[in-house]
């Protein structure tokens, strides 16, 4: 496989595992909030896709390419420009920090398009880059569309 290649499949790994652990956090932060139990479950569900994704693409890329390739360094995922750490007393505070998660998982998405954009112009006839760019798009317009609801 190519360096340049590689270097990209490591860091959609990284970003792959980077997302179970971003959607791990916002869920638990629904929780702590506890006036969001819809949004806890997206989340668990969505950790859930981002694993399943990630197990299906290194499966796909180490089968294809015979090697078996480990992610790039991975960092913990920062979910809010404040973190928080207990619950708010006011609903208007709890509502502000879904706000703020709403925001932040829409631009998490984003991230993730934009990787995958990139990912193709080095590798335009992969099946599998594509498929998950169509469903980052989906994701993206049910963030937008939640997020407009809330509004």
């Amino acid at each position: 496989m190519d360096a340049t290649v590689k270097a990209m499949v490591q860091k959609l790994y990284a970003h792959q595992i980077e997302g179970v652990m971003f959607h791990t956090l916002v869920s638990n932060t629904y929780a702590m909030l506890g006036d969001y139990k819809k949004m806890v479950k997206k989340h668990n569900a969505q950790a859930l896709e981002e694993l399943k994704n990630h197990l299906c693409f290194s499966d796909y890329i180490n089968c294809k390419h015979k090697e078996a390739i480990q992610p790039s360094a991975t960092a913990k995922p920062t979910i809010l420009a404040k973190e928080v750490t207990e619950r708010p007393i006011s609903k208007l505070e709890r509502d502000l920090t879904h706000k703020n998660l709403m925001m932040s998982w829409e631009k998490w998405e984003e991230e993730a398009e934009a990787l995958y954009d990139e990912a193709l112009k080095l590798m335009p006839d992969c099946e599998m880059i594509k498929k998950l760019k169509i469903e980052v798009e989906k994701e993206i317009k049910n963030v937008i569309s939640m997020l407009n609801k809330w509004k």
